[in-house]
């Protein structure tokens, strides 16, 4: 495997490949790599629109999940900065600490239909 393709981009092509086969498995969910790469690319064509692209950190503050997969995923199709935020740190200091940080996005809140 080379060393200078981007995550994002081995997703994908593995979508393509095996588009049924299991991605991510998350306590008694799962996803497939082609649904884990269409709920990315939605996520990505919504931050492209609202402006993000390379060099814009987008901040996600949530659990290790699936939701958390795709929007890292999702962050990185848009050639965004995809930046980690505590789960475990007050939701409400986001707003005031990534203002400080120049954070142009600091939440995202990813719901999705529950088909798995």
């Amino acid at each position: 495997m080379s060393v200078d393709r981007c995550v994002h981009d081995l997703i994908q092509e593995q979508a393509r490949a095996t588009p049924n086969a299991v991605a991510i498995v998350s306590g008694n969910k799962k996803i497939s790599y082609g649904e884990l790469d269409d709920r990315a690319n939605q996520l990505a064509h919504l931050l492209r629109s609202s402006g993000v692209g390379p060099n814009v950190p987008v901040a996600l503050h949530m659990q290790r999940s699936i939701d958390l997969a795709v929007g890292a995923l999702g962050i990185l199709k848009a050639r965004g900065a995809y930046v980690p935020l505590d789960p475990s740190y007050p939701a409400i200091e986001f707003p005031c600490s990534c203002r400080i940080q120049g954070l142009r996005w600091w939440s995202l809140n990813l719901a999705w239909p529950q088909n798995s």
